[in-house]
């Protein structure tokens, strides 16, 4: 996003000097308006994902509020906050951030202009509606608000703003339509329950509550605008390759290596980004269905579900999988959460005590496998960052002492300490942990110095790139293939030229290198067995060499 703020180019996504079309434009204006109010830098490129992402907790407390009992609504906004791939996101400037924001805010709208409530959730998923309590119908102003949502969804990641929200609230209208048939849904046959929600009848019906055509319309208005633009201003190039590689591409083959079993990847995703709390992934489960199965599934709790089925469904078929792709769950995975941990600290639950245990020795268990096995990965990653393993005391003696207050049946003391045990793992993660490894990229170091000592020199990168290069230094890196050692040699020969590439390739490239080419600086590279070098003419190292010491060549390779 420098690029387009250094030039004032608000429509057409570039990256290294060149059209990106992997993503539309919501992203860049977030992080072009962070840099206008605090400069071009780390904290400003990151601060809007952080924002939304707190603007993302705090409407799903708000839809908590609106329709769960007690303290779930709280439960839910801290469970939210305190999640792995939750947390990633936020600190991430990936579109990511935004696209959850926008999609929490449509279905937070359409929760507050329906009769979705807890209060209302006397009525269970299985009594029959009425065309006046039905929770699909949504007052025209929320409607309206929940469409805009949709449409700058749209212009955060595509048609999958609009289409999957809408789809969320569309497959929930449609399971709790009113229906002319007996409320005794339980003596009726599983195949006459099915006749009875694919009655013409019913679709039409949850079809025009959720209003298609307005949908459109609005999400149109927001977004088309800026579609059409980059359009007329890339001849096409742009709205082409986003649509039809990057949407139904994406779609139909695996890209860039991130494939998966379509029934396994998601699940084990969503355990990993939802840890610490899916500790509590199992008791969830079985609570949910013996719920369903006794007929006592609220419309709340069928809306959540909706809200995770219809997500991870549309991406399982997807032939390139991610585990950012199904982040826009992670609010309903944290109010169901916060709806069972509200419920057991006031024991309104029907499950065994010895459940909420069973979480907790789990946590300490993970606890104690991180203590063990952080050092002995950081051994050959990280090396002299083995302490960081301590880290896993705080799960380790937080799950312990949940165990202790819940066995003791102080339910509300041991969900606290599992409150806390989240948050102070959070924190030290992110503040103790990231900045830590964050340090051993010392290629930021390196590019940083490039930039201000030589801005107009040439540079470029040979067979090795990373996106993060390009804003540490401030300028364009183009990237060569391996096969392309004569530019490579082309741009050494040039006054001040420099070329990144990896030890090894370095090494097979060396006969087409200039003869008097030579290492300026050499860096590990970040979480690998490899290490980057920058190269140049030796006359420049030699220079470079004289005037500061610290940057001298680490060794002379002709």
């Amino acid at each position: 996003a420098w690029e387009m703020f250094e030039r004032g180019d608000w429509v057409v996504p570039t990256f290294n000097g060149e059209l990106r079309t992997h993503k539309p434009i919501l992203l860049y204006w977030v992080m072009m308006s962070a840099y206008h109010v605090g400069g071009v830098n780390e904290w400003t490129a990151r601060a809007g994902s952080a924002l939304l992402s707190v603007g993302t907790v705090l409407l799903t407390y708000g839809v908590g509020r609106r329709i769960l009992p007690g303290n779930g609504g709280m439960w839910a906004a801290v469970v939210l906050s305190t999640t792995l791939m939750f947390n990633v996101a936020a600190h991430a400037a990936t579109p990511d951030a935004c696209l959850i924001f926008c999609c929490t805010a449509a279905l937070f709208s359409l929760v507050y202009g329906s009769n979705l409530r807890c209060d209302a959730d006397d009525a269970t998923a299985t009594t029959e509606s009425n065309w006046s309590t039905w929770p699909g119908r949504v007052h025209p102003g929320w409607a309206l608000v929940a469409f805009v949502a949709m449409g700058l969804a749209v212009l955060a990641k595509g048609p999958v703003g609009f289409v999957l929200p809408l789809a969320v609230w569309g497959v929930f209208t449609w399971w709790t339509a009113p229906h002319k048939e007996s409320a005794d849904a339980t003596s009726a046959s599983l195949l006459a329950q099915l006749a009875n929600k694919l009655h013409p009848h019913r679709i039409a019906q949850s079809l025009l509550v959720i209003r298609p055509i307005t949908a459109v319309i609005v999400v149109l208005v927001i977004a088309a605008p800026w579609y059409y633009l980059v359009g007329q201003r890339t001849d096409g190039v742009w709205l082409r390759e986003f649509f039809l590689e990057h949407n139904v591409g994406r779609a139909m083959r695996a890209m860039e290596g991130h494939r998966g079993n379509p029934l396994l990847y998601y699940p084990i995703a969503m355990l990993v980004g939802f840890f610490p709390w899916s500790v509590f992934a199992v008791p969830l489960a079985i609570w949910t269905w013996r719920r369903r199965d006794a007929n006592r599934l609220p419309h709340s709790h069928v809306f959540l579900l909706c809200w995770i089925g219809v997500i991870v469904t549309a991406f399982s078929f997807a032939s390139t999988k991610l585990p950012s792709y199904v982040t826009p769950t992670y609010p309903a995975i944290a109010l169901l959460c916060g709806d069972l941990l509200a419920t057991w600290e006031t024991r309104r639950q029907s499950l065994a005590a010895a459940w909420p245990q069973r979480a907790a020795l789990t946590l300490a268990l993970i606890g104690c496998i991180i203590i063990i096995g952080l050092p002995v990965a950081a051994h050959f990653v990280l090396p002299g960052e083995a302490w960081l393993g301590i880290i896993g005391l705080i799960p380790a003696i937080g799950g312990t002492l949940m165990w202790k207050h819940l066995r003791a049946e102080r339910f509300d003391a041991g969900f606290r300490v599992a409150g806390g045990t989240a948050i102070l793992l959070s924190l030290a993660i992110w503040g103790l942990v990231v900045p830590q490894v964050s340090r051993h990229q010392e290629i930021s170091k390196l590019l940083e110095r490039t930039r201000h000592e030589q801005s107009d020199s040439p540079i470029a990168s040979l067979g090795v790139h990373e996106p993060s290069w390009i804003f540490y230094a401030g300028r364009t890196i183009p990237l060569l293939d391996p096969t392309e050692t004569q530019v490579a040699a082309e741009i050494l020969n040039q006054p001040g030229g420099q070329l990144i590439v990896s030890r090894s390739m370095y090494e097979q490239s060396l006969q087409q290198l200039p003869v008097d080419v030579s290492v300026r600086k050499a860096v590990p590279y970040f979480l690998k067995d490899e290490q980057l070098l920058l190269l140049e003419r030796n006359d420049r190292a030699t220079i470079t060499h004289r005037s500061t010491s610290s940057d001298a060549p680490f060794e002379a390779m002709r």
